[in-house]
């Protein structure tokens, strides 16, 4: 009679147990989704992003290193290679922007998605030179205004123009805009 009563004290442990595993099992499966689901759903960049990291690098970090991660690996790449853009960014962005104080404002004063054709000739561009097909590109022109040290605002207006590869916007070009055609 004695080991008939402990069969049950067994049973009880193993099946506790094993309610124990099911239970782990179905957390790790619900951490699997929800990195899952983050990695489909979310992840990537704005290009509202791609525009406050672009003025953030230029005029308050002042890292060039930081505005080349805006851009594409491939045009990176083949663009600059060993090259020491940073560096010499570096020395450029401290002589235009080194009596700031603060962040800059900003205000987008024109934003153009690409149209049909105008995207497929330039997905054709992108695709010879670097290999690369953006699923969307938009010209945005932002003015900014920046306080500094001596009292004399910095303004200025900037052409950034934008490609989204996968789910993430990049940084294609930027220069001065011409304000005038925008009529």
């Amino acid at each position: 009679m004695t080991n008939d009563a402990e069969i049950p004290v067994v049973d009880a442990n193993r099946s506790r147990y094993r309610k124990i595993g099911i239970i782990a099992v179905i957390a790790a499966a619900a951490v699997v989704a929800a990195v899952v689901l983050v990695f489909v759903f979310g992840g990537g960049r704005s290009y509202r992003k791609v525009i406050d990291e672009f003025f953030e690098a230029a005029i308050v970090d002042m890292d060039a290193e930081d505005m080349l991660e805006l851009y594409p690996r491939e045009i990176v790449r083949k663009e600059f290679g060993s090259y020491s853009y940073a560096d010499n960014g570096d020395i450029y962005l401290e002589m235009e922007f080194g009596d700031r104080r603060g962040r800059p404002d900003i205000n987008i004063v024109h934003n153009e998605r690409y149209d049909d054709e105008r995207l497929n000739s330039l997905r054709q561009e992108l695709m010879g030179e670097y290999g690369i097909s953006p699923s969307e590109a938009r010209d945005v022109i932002v003015t900014y205004s920046v306080a500094t040290r001596s009292g004399n605002d910095k303004t200025g207006t900037v052409r950034l123009s934008m490609i989204k590869l996968g789910r993430t916007w990049y940084l294609l070009e930027f220069d001065d805009a011409d304000m005038s055609n925008l009529a």
